[in-house]
């Protein structure tokens, strides 16, 4: 099982819980930006 695929369940079991605490953190993680590894190209022009 891969975070695709177990992040909604998860998100689900905390909405049964505290609705406003899975709505920040599912705005938190579609609308942050990943962080990925820059090539050497991109880094230095």
């Amino acid at each position: 099982m891969n975070l695709e695929t177990v992040l909604p369940y998860i998100i689900n079991r905390i909405d049964t819980v505290s609705p406003r605490l899975a709505a920040r953190l599912s705005v938190e993680l579609l609308f942050r930006p990943r962080k990925s590894a820059r090539s050497k190209k991109k880094r230095f022009g």
